[in-house]
C-alpha cells in the first residue's frame, strides 16, 4: 500500500503538495488562524472553541 500525500511530506520525503486533502487542510488552517487572531485577548472561551 502506498503513502498518502500528507504521510510522505510528514516522514520528510517527497510529496505533491497540490493534493486535495493538503489543500483542504491548508485552507482550514488559514481560516482558523484569521478567526484566531480576530479575537480580542480577553476572549478567552472564543479562542478556546476555535483551538478545539
Amino acid at each position: 500500500m502506498s503513502k498518502t500525500e500528507k504521510q510522505k511530506m510528514l516522514a520528510g520525503e517527497l510529496y505533491l503538495a497540490d493534493d486535495a486533502e493538503l489543500t483542504r487542510q491548508r485552507q482550514r488552517s488559514r481560516r482558523l488562524t484569521r478567526l484566531y487572531n480576530a479575537t480580542g485577548e480577553d476572549e478567552a472561551s472564543q479562542r478556546l472553541e476555535i483551538l478545539a
